[in-house]
């Protein structure tokens, strides 16, 4: 049986949470924004819950949003039919403004980050040969069915930094 380590009231009614990988934050939406919070642990005692960002940049609700493998990455999807790529620090600040991703034609309610495509298990048969997912893409799906790959644009090798979104 579990133990509950916090209750709180976030202000605004939450549609999607998540954890980061490596378990240390909790990113909660609020609204057009999205909060993350230090993940507490069963050892924290006093106020087990620390905003550490706000983050920004969606004129609609956020409807989903998915952490990259690192725990350096947060993918927030919206209302407003964009997907916002919001670079995290070791410490959970935002290290800049978030790249936008937009396209679609309706809501988007899904997305998925792939960070290495071989270590996805097959669905068997025939979806294994029609379904051949890219290394290091955002798969969005929108309310009206269409699915978008987003691939990083490639870097030559004299061009330094920069976001690859």
């Amino acid at each position: 049986r579990g133990n509950v380590v916090h209750r709180m009231r976030f202000s605004k009614t939450v549609r999607t949470a998540a954890f980061s990988p490596c378990a240390k934050f909790l990113a909660v939406d609020q609204g057009r924004r999205v909060e993350v919070w230090r993940a507490p642990s069963a050892a924290t005692r006093f106020s087990p819950l620390v905003m550490v960002a706000r983050l920004n940049g969606h004129h609609g609700r956020v409807g989903t949003l998915t952490w990259g493998a690192g725990s350096t990455t947060l993918i927030t999807a919206s209302d407003d039919m964009t997907l916002c790529v919001h670079r995290i620090k070791a410490n959970g600040m935002r290290r800049s403004a978030p790249a936008v991703l937009a396209g679609h034609r309706e809501a988007v309610v899904a997305v998925l980050h792939v960070h290495d495509a071989g270590s996805i298990e097959g669905l068997g048969g025939a979806f294994d040969d029609a379904l051949k997912l890219e290394d290091d893409a955002i798969y969005s799906v929108a309310r009206d069915a269409a699915v978008y790959v987003w691939a990083p644009q490639k870097k030559t090798p004299d061009e330094k930094g920069g976001a690859p979104w």
